[in-house]
């Protein structure tokens, strides 16, 4: 009778101790990959930070443009108004003076300058809605960006949560395997003969 028991024993001696290597193991690859989200958290905060530095890039082009677009705008109303008056000038000038042909070409020419350079501001103010318009395109992309990358960082975070969590599982798994174990070994005859006993 005593030696089937203490054949059990062994037995349960050595499937406990398979258990706790294998615990062991576990625990191991847990922490692992714990490290490898902080790496990766890490990673896309600085991704991150990136991003909003580049959006705040593009948040002042963007603003600059827009001033810049306002002040063309006055320029090309106070253009405008100018040919009106110089064309309403040269109406006049043609009816009431026959003789003037010299300054209603000067006045032709100021008006044909004039019209060039609304020309150039219409071009302009055209170059620079297109350009507010990838500003603010670009801008959508990096908060959309920001938005995705912010919600991965939360994704990793819970992981590496519930991996602690796990590894705490598992410490006191072992803990309670090695408590086990070392009351099998009090109950065995010559526990010093196993190698998980010493």
């Amino acid at each position: 009778m005593t030696l089937i028991g203490t054949r059990l024993n062994v037995v349960l001696l050595a499937l406990v101790g398979l258990s706790v290597v294998g615990v062991a193991g576990v625990t191991v690859y847990y922490e692992y990959s714990v490290s490898d989200v902080g790496d990766r958290t890490e990673r896309l905060a600085e991704e991150k930070a990136s991003v909003e530095r580049e959006l705040a890039t593009v948040n002042e082009r963007l603003n600059r443009s827009r001033e810049r677009l306002a002040r063309i705008n006055d320029s090309l109303e106070t253009r405008q108004s100018d040919v009106q008056d110089l064309a309403v000038q040269l109406n006049r000038t043609e009816r009431n003076l026959s003789n003037a042909r010299d300054r209603i070409d000067d006045l032709e020419a100021e008006k044909a300058d004039l019209r060039t350079e609304i020309d150039q501001l219409l071009s302009e103010r055209a170059n620079l809605r297109d350009e507010v318009a990838e500003l603010e395109d670009r801008r959508d992309e990096l908060l959309e960006e920001n938005a995705r990358l912010q919600n991965r960082i939360t994704d990793l975070e819970d992981r590496a949560d519930e991996l602690n969590a796990t590894i705490d599982d598992r410490d006191q798994e072992i803990d309670d395997l090695e408590g086990d174990l070392d009351s099998l070994c009090g109950k065995i005859d010559n526990s010093s003969d196993y190698q998980e006993c010493d």
